[in-house]
C-alpha cells in the first residue's frame, strides 16, 4: 500500500508553504509511479485494504479552491485507481500565524464539508474523511523531539 500526501494544487502556494515552487509537478510524477506499481486498489474478506495508492489531502483554511483544484485533477487523472484521503485536521502551530497570517485558525466545518460535498459531486466513490474533532489539541503531540535518535 502506497500512503502518499498530495498537499498543493498550486506551484505558488506550494512555493509559499513550503519553498517548493514544483511541488504539484514533481508529486504528480511521484504519484504516477505509484498508481503503474499496483493500478487498481485491492481489498480482502474482511474488507481491508491489501494493496492500493491512498493519497492524503490537507485542506488548509482558505485553501478551498486549490483543495478543490487538487480533487478534481486527482479524480480526472487517476479515477478510482487511487482512494483520496480528506483531511480536516490541520491546527496552527504557535507563530505561524504571525508569519502566514491566513493559517492562524483552523478549517472551519463549512469549509471542510463543502470540499467533501464537492468531491462526491465530482464523482469521487472511494474516499476516507476525517471528524473535525482531528484537530483537537489531544491528537497533538508536544514536538518535545523526545523519542527521536540521536535527539
Amino acid at each position: 500500500i502506497w500512503l502518499t500526501d498530495f498537499k498543493y494544487m498550486s506551484s505558488l502556494r506550494a512555493w509559499r508553504y513550503s519553498g517548493a515552487r514544483d511541488y504539484p509537478e514533481v508529486a504528480l510524477r511521484a504519484l504516477d509511479w505509484m498508481v503503474e506499481s499496483v493500478p487498481r486498489p485491492e481489498y480482502g474478506g474482511d474488507g481491508l485494504m491489501r494493496r492500493g495508492v491512498i493519497v492524503r489531502h490537507l485542506l488548509l483554511p482558505g485553501g478551498l479552491a486549490d483543495s478543490k483544484q487538487a480533487v478534481r485533477y486527482l479524480h480526472g487523472r487517476y479515477g478510482g485507481s487511487i482512494v483520496l484521503s480528506l483531511m480536516s485536521q490541520y491546527t496552527p502551530m504557535p507563530g505561524v500565524g504571525e508569519r502566514f497570517p491566513e493559517l492562524g485558525r483552523r478549517v472551519t466545518r463549512e469549509e471542510y464539508r463543502e470540499l467533501v460535498d464537492f468531491a462526491l459531486e465530482s464523482g469521487v466513490e472511494s474516499a476516507y474523511t476525517q471528524q473535525l474533532s482531528a484537530a483537537e489539541e489531544s491528537f497533538i503531540p508536544p514536538f518535545d523531539l523526545e523519542g527521536v535518535l540521536g535527539g
